[in-house]
């Protein structure tokens, strides 16, 4: 699925990798070579109310496979924005001739040809404004499986003083927990991690989704008005709101790491393995 976001920008980008010269990348990894991401997300957070008090404990594990893709001008994720305006742009037949035009003008001269590709690719050459020709150097690891667990661990206690003398009170603790498996559901499953390294600027940026939703069951046990034990099932999610993208971006070669960020009440680590 996140895979297929970039293979309509393949023909074009594909051509500036034809043309490259061969010592651009001598850190990239053989196309098609595969690697082994383990990480662990953990949530802790506690948020506070009137009459309630809340502590979440989320814990996401996972293992994904992911294989190397070729170098191109973009991640995983595909084109940014300005390159995307710059492919919307091209008017095939018209740019076919004038790109085959250009190409027949260099001659064979192998920087020519790759400075045309780039061009047609959306990225200017260094002295039109591009990145000191950087054009084509992050590899994307595309996620070829993933499996895991997500295990909870919630507990809401509220203490309700009632209406106008005490009508109503009642203390409750609600929790939440259990741990869930999570299939390997190959590329159409869970795509937990993966990454892009960029091998010009000798970094690499880690990426995490979060598992859908999952059953947990709960367990109330209320005192007081309306008082009783009550067992049901609810949906949790590992976080309310997207994990950032990139997660970090570390110097490098993919390999291990640790990063947190901030979420709402508390904290959201992340701890990962790269191996073969």
């Amino acid at each position: 699925m996140i895979r297929r976001l970039a293979f309509a920008f393949f023909a074009l980008a594909g051509l500036s990798a034809m043309t490259a010269p061969t010592h651009a990348a001598p850190t990239a990894a053989r196309e098609g070579s595969q690697i082994v991401i383990d990480f662990k997300a953990t949530i802790n957070a506690k948020s506070n109310s009137d009459i309630s008090a809340t502590t979440v404990m989320h814990e996401l594990k996972g293992s994904c496979r992911l294989a190397a893709g070729p170098l191109q001008p973009f991640g995983v994720l595909g084109p940014t924005e300005q390159q995307q305006t710059a492919m919307e742009k091209i008017q095939p037949s018209q740019d076919m001739k004038d790109l085959e035009r250009k190409v027949a003008a260099c001659k064979g001269n192998q920087q020519c040809m790759q400075r045309v590709a780039m061009e047609a690719a959306g990225n200017p050459p260094p002295e039109a404004g591009g990145n000191g020709g950087m054009e084509g150097s992050i590899q994307p690891w595309f996620p070829q499986s993933c499996s895991g667990s997500f295990r909870v661990q919630d507990e809401t206690v509220t203490n309700d003083p009632g209406g106008e003398g005490g009508g109503g009170a009642y203390r409750e603790i609600r929790t939440v927990s259990g741990v869930n498996v999570i299939p390997e559901g190959g590329e159409d499953g869970w795509h937990g991690a993966f990454l892009d390294h960029d091998v010009a600027k000798g970094v690499a940026s880690y990426f995490f989704t979060s598992a859908p939703p999952m059953m947990f069951v709960m367990n109330s046990d209320r005192t007081g008005y309306q008082a009783g034990k009550k067992t049901s099932r609810v949906s949790v999610s590992f976080i309310d709101t997207a994990i950032p993208a990139p997660f970090a971006t570390l110097k490098g070669a993919p390999g291990a790491g640790k990063a947190v960020k901030p979420v709402a009440g508390g904290t959201l680590t992340i701890e990962w393995q790269v191996r073969k």
